[in-house]
């Protein structure tokens, strides 16, 4: 059984198209010109100065579509143009008879308008190729905004500020002026400046929360601000002792010793 032709657009896509004709044939390319001239959106262009009917394919800038004959020379210009890299390639339709169709096919040619032109088949190509260079837009920004996405997920947000209760109050600390962290059970204790802040956190999910330029871990139960680390003196069984600025003393037990390079650059 025949199946009706169905054309799965429903509407036109509002893509405005630059246009060159490289058609020898005056008679031809002025009534393709005629016909293209009634569309919406079309833009009929030369390029650095040189009529459209003699566009050079080797010249990564230009229109969004050309229309080439089905001639040798016309074939070897298509086979140009689709060789050209995806971003800087036109849509290419070959005009010509139809028994030359297939030729459009080895040359990867986007389209075929068969002769004699009818104004019926130039707007159903017009119409294609509009889709087509809307798809290739829309991939375009969809890439785009993967890549930023991407960017964006590379960027962690680490803890700038923490809400602790302390003394009927709650207070907001700024990460920055945290001196140590140490574990206290179901908690950790926020070392602030002399002061202690408890915060119901475990030590393991506060430590994947920290800027790892700024904190490390030194032991199972301590975390220190590397900046504040004044001096360290190598103890004995592999552990070392970290003096603070403030004067507090921690130590750093072996089975963190790989922290010790980052500690001492």
């Amino acid at each position: 059984m025949n199946l009706p032709e169905l054309d799965p657009i429903d509407r036109t896509p509002d893509v405005r198209l630059q246009t060159a004709l490289c058609i020898a044939d005056r008679v031809t390319r002025q009534r393709l010109r005629r016909l293209l001239e009634g569309e919406d959106g079309i833009e009929l262009v030369s390029q650095n100065g040189v009529e459209p009917d003699r566009l050079d394919p080797s010249v990564e800038e230009g229109p969004d579509v050309v229309f080439l004959e089905a001639t040798e020379e016309g074939l070897q210009r298509a086979a140009l143009f689709s060789a050209r890299p995806h971003e800087a390639r036109p849509s290419v339709v070959l005009l010509g008879h139809p028994d030359r169709a297939t030729d459009a096919w080895e040359v990867q040619a986007d389209d075929y308008l068969a002769q004699p032109l009818v104004p019926q088949r130039l707007q159903a190509v017009v119409r294609r190729v509009r889709v087509r260079r809307e798809l290739d837009q829309t991939r375009e920004i969809n890439r785009h905004l993967l890549d930023l996405i991407r960017t964006m997920g590379e960027r962690k947000s680490y803890l700038r500020r923490v809400t602790v209760k302390h003394e009927r109050r709650m207070m907001v600390l700024d990460v920055d002026r945290i001196d140590w962290i140490d574990a206290a059970r179901n908690y950790v204790r926020l070392n602030v400046e002399g002061r202690s802040f408890r915060l119901r956190e475990s030590i393991g999910r506060i430590e994947k929360r920290l800027d790892p330029e700024q904190f490390a871990r030194i032991h199972r139960s301590t975390i220190v601000r590397v900046d504040r680390i004044r001096e360290i003196r190598s103890l004995r069984h592999g552990e070392y002792l970290l003096i603070l600025r403030c004067g507090q003393r921690l130590t750093l037990s072996r089975g963190y010793r790989s922290q010790l390079d980052r500690l001492t650059t």
